[in-house]
Formats: structure tokens, sequence, C-alpha cells
């Protein structure tokens, strides 16, 4: 299974806030993004066959994505992390030492390019306060644990401690939120990089083991449990990665904006000009779908030519699970306040599985208005789905008995670009209609998002801007079906494409390796 992100085709772009009194709001911090940016990938072994019985699940009970034969393993800038936090001798164990200053406050970022791996990160010894949420500088929330999912970005601020000797290093974890699914203590995954403590100079002699300060016994007070930010479910389950250990979930909606939302632009909850309901669900073994349909990619480009031969518009009335078709929703009422409803909810199809997906819309950031969980037991293990919205095979879901209280949007509201799902619950995100053309939203999941967990939004596509003129001349060279252009891929000199559809590139005059 290859994966562009997971293969290295990844990079980070920071780009810093307009906003010039930040430091003077969160106090004085040092922003080196060259040098404590965390953009984190996995590298997954082979799949599992699909006859096999789930080993991970997350801790609430539900189901990872995928199964694998072995665990992960996360890369951070392409190099793997280690697995062995005792690690002490060669290049391996010092490619990812953070080194710090004690007495300083330092801005880290942290972005989630896996391809369906949850993790959470966490430093022994010391508190994170999350200061931004996928480019939102939030007020600081301090927190001992940090969950991220995929096309997720969280920013953190980091006190560092003071009289801490130069070379002294703490681990960075960066755990697995899946479990085995008869033992929460049973990780599917650590791996580690190091918090490494200098003199003022980033040239010190690497730490040894004997440098590594490593906390044991943290989350084992009953009476004052762990934080852990950003939970896609409600309650934290007794002995996650160790027996007798203690957490108290938090999701983002206890996050607020830092810099309120002016009144113009907030999608506000007694002002909603339209509702939309997608349910997101697998249907083994090929299709992951929403509403009951599998996304098909358009034939022919939508800006250019419109509705093409095989788009369904929402609400599709799909005759069975799977149905396949451009699959879109067309958004009419512009700027105005939209409100999508999006659940993770099982119904019973064959190999349908409860699973919690990270949502993605492209052209927009919404507003977090309302997240809604499943039925647990004392135990924090889900004990039956959410009962406010009534769910069929296919089509849109719909309010069971009218939508419910604590819908809510104000200026200080989380904005997002991806939220995560939770399982067998749903979340009600805002946003304004104020992007006109063809938009994707889709789960983040790679392997959904390529069996057809996704969506086409047409929004206002007639107020869209018009392309430059030179690029708004008719012209056959741009208007290939996709057929058509893998044809002509073919007959390019030096290139061809093999029995599996792998790529290769032959020496030419026309094409040389560089």
């Amino acid at each position: 299974m290859r994966y562009q992100r997971s293969k290295g085709l990844f990079g980070a772009l920071i780009i810093y806030e307009a906003q010039g009194d930040l430091h003077d709001k969160l106090g004085p911090f040092e922003d080196q993004p060259e040098r404590k940016t965390i953009p984190v990938v996995d590298e997954m072994p082979e799949a599992i066959p699909k006859v096999v019985i789930n080993k991970f699940c997350l801790p609430d009970g539900s189901v990872l994505p995928i199964q694998f034969t072995s665990t992960y393993q996360l890369l951070v800038n392409g190099v793997k992390l280690t697995a062995n936090i005792q690690e002490s001798s060669g290049n391996e164990s010092h490619r990812h030492n953070y080194y710090v200053v004690g007495g300083k406050n330092y801005r880290f970022r942290i972005i989630c390019a896996t391809m369906g791996t949850v993790f959470v990160t966490s430093i022994d010894h010391h508190k994170i306060r999350v200061m931004a949420v996928d480019g939102y500088p939030v007020k600081p929330f301090e927190t001992d644990f940090l969950i991220t999912h995929v096309g997720e970005v969280f920013d953190f601020m980091l006190i560092t401690k003071n009289d801490v000797l130069p070379g002294t290093k703490y681990p960075i974890r960066f755990q697995s939120l899946g479990v085995n699914c008869d033992n929460n203590s049973e990780l599917a995954g650590e791996n580690f990089a190091f918090l490494v403590y200098t003199n003022n100079s980033y040239q010190i002699r690497p730490p040894t083991s004997e440098n590594l300060i490593v906390q044991n016994d943290r989350c084992n007070n009953k009476s004052n449990p762990c934080t852990i930010m950003n939970c896609p479910f409600k309650i934290m389950p007794t002995d996650y990665s160790g027996p007798g250990t203690y957490m108290k979930c938090y999701d983002v909606l206890s996050l607020e904006l830092l810099y309120p939302t002016p009144y113009f632009e907030t999608p506000r909850s007694d002002d909603i000009a339209s509702e939309y309901f997608f349910n997101l669900q697998g249907v083994k073994p090929k299709y992951s779908i929403i509403n009951g349909v599998a996304f098909l990619p358009p034939d022919v480009p939508v800006l250019q030519e419109g509705n093409g031969a095989n788009q369904c518009k929402y609400p599709v009335d799909c005759k069975y699970p799977g149905t396949v078709c451009t699959h879109t929703v067309e958004l009419n009422q512009f700027n105005t306040a939209t409100r999508f409803v999006i659940s993770s909810v099982n119904l019973g199809q064959p190999g349908g599985e409860n699973l919690t997906h990270p949502f993605h819309m492209h052209s927009h950031t919404f507003f977090i208005a309302k997240i809604v969980y499943p039925e647990y037991h004392e135990n924090g293990k889900m004990k039956a789905v959410n009962k406010n919205l009534s769910i069929s095979d296919c089509g849109p879901p719909k309010w069971r008995n009218g939508a419910p209280e604590g819908i809510s949007v104000t200026s200080t509201t989380v904005r997002k670009s991806t939220v995560m799902v939770p399982a067998s619950g749903y979340v009600v995100i805002h946003f304004l209609q104020n992007s006109p053309g063809y938009w994707f939203m889709h789960c983040h999941t790679d392997w959904h998002l390529n069996d057809g967990m996704s969506m086409a939004i047409s929004e206002s596509p007639e107020r869209a801007s018009t392309p430059p003129e030179l690029m708004n001349k008719n012209t056959k060279e741009f208007c290939f079906s996709v057929k058509t252009f893998i044809r002509k891929e073919d007959q390019y000199p030096g290139y061809s494409r093999g029995k599996s559809g792998s790529i290769k590139f032959e020496e030419t005059e026309e094409f040389e390796k560089f």
C-alpha cells in the first residue's frame, strides 16, 4: 500500500499570524518554526487480510480504520522516530532532539499528516499549553496530553523548567490512541523524540541515557486525573496506556478563540438559512460512503463543464448502500449561514463498523457548534448510538425529534478546517457560503477518501471569479477526459504506465533524468 504522504510527498508551510500583538496576549515566547515544527506521518506495514478479527480499537471500543500485521512507525520530517525510550547511542537516537533553554517559553507546531493513525503527544514532567488550532489562535489551554487526528494542526507553548542541567533530556511521547481491543494498557504503538536542555547553545555533546528523566507514575492520582485535549469520545476509560491511570477528556469546544470573530463573519445559530445532513459509513469489502453513496470523480472538469454525466445531487435517493456517482451538494444561498450535521453511525451493514472520522472541507474553515457522543457504559465503553438522528441506508439523515438544544456559535467559538466526528455520534458545524466555486469535502483517512467517502460542493459557481484572459481562451488541450489523459500519457516519449498502474520513466532526448 503506497500513499503519497507516507512516502514523502509532504512538507510544512508556516504562515505567521496577521495580528501583531500575539506576544502581548500570550506573553513572551520563542518562535522557531525551522526547529520546533513537528510534521508527523506514518509508515504502515502490510494490512491484515479483511477476514482477520480486529486486534486494535480506540479505548471506547470503536475500531481503527484498518488493521495491520504489526505496529506502525511514525516519522517526523521524513525520519523514523525511535521506539526505544532508552536508546542512547548512534545517530539514530539523536535525530529528533528538540533543544531548549531553561526558563523560556517555546512555540511548537504539531501537524498530523498520517494516513490514518490517531496519536497522543505528551512530554514527561511537562505540561503543554494549546495556543492555536488549524491556524486560529486560541486562549491558552493547559493539558498533559494532546490528541491529533489526520489533517489536524495544533500549536502549543512549552514552558521550560529552571535549574535543569544542560544535557538533561525528557521523552516526547507519540502514543497511538489505538489499544488492544481486550486491554487498554497495551498500545498499538509508541515512538519517542526527546526534549533536551542546553546552556544557550545548540552545539552540545549528545546526551546519553544517564541524562534521561522518565515519568512512569503520571496520571496515577484518581482525585486529580490528567487532562487530555481533543478526545473523540466523552470519557477516557481507566488504564489507557498503563494500569491505574486516570484521565479527563476535553474536546475542542473547550477552546475559545483568542481573537473574536467579527459579527458579520459569524454564522449565528439564530440565522441559519439552510441545513444539510451527512452520515459517514464504511461498507466492506469495497466502499466508504456518505449517505449511502460512494464518490466517483467527475470525468470532465466541473468548473468548465458543470454537471457531468455521472453527477448525482444531494439528497440522493439511492437504492442500496454503495451507489457510485459524482455526489454533489449545491449551495446557492450566497453569504448566508449554513449548517452541516455530520454523523458516523453504522447501520449494521456487512462489515460496517463504529469508526471515528476526521472530516475536512476545502476552501472553508467552519465553526464547531456542537459535538454529540453516543451512550457509554460506566467503564467508558460505547453502549449505544446517539438517538438524536434518524438514519437510513440511503439518503441523508434527519432530526428524530427536532434539533436538540445547545447548538450555538458565538464570536469566540473555535474554528477549524478538520474535525473529529465521534463514532456513533455527530458534529454540528456552521459556516458562511462566501467562497463561490466547486470544492471538495471528505474523510481525511486515506483509505476512506480513496474508497469514496467524499463529496463535491457546488457553491454559487456562477459567482466564481473568471480565469485570467490568457487561460480563458478556448483550447482542446485542457479538455481531456480521464480516459484521454491516460491514453495521451502513455504516448508521451519516455513515459509509460505499467500493468499495475505504476509510472515508469526512460531516458530520451525529450525527457532526461536529473
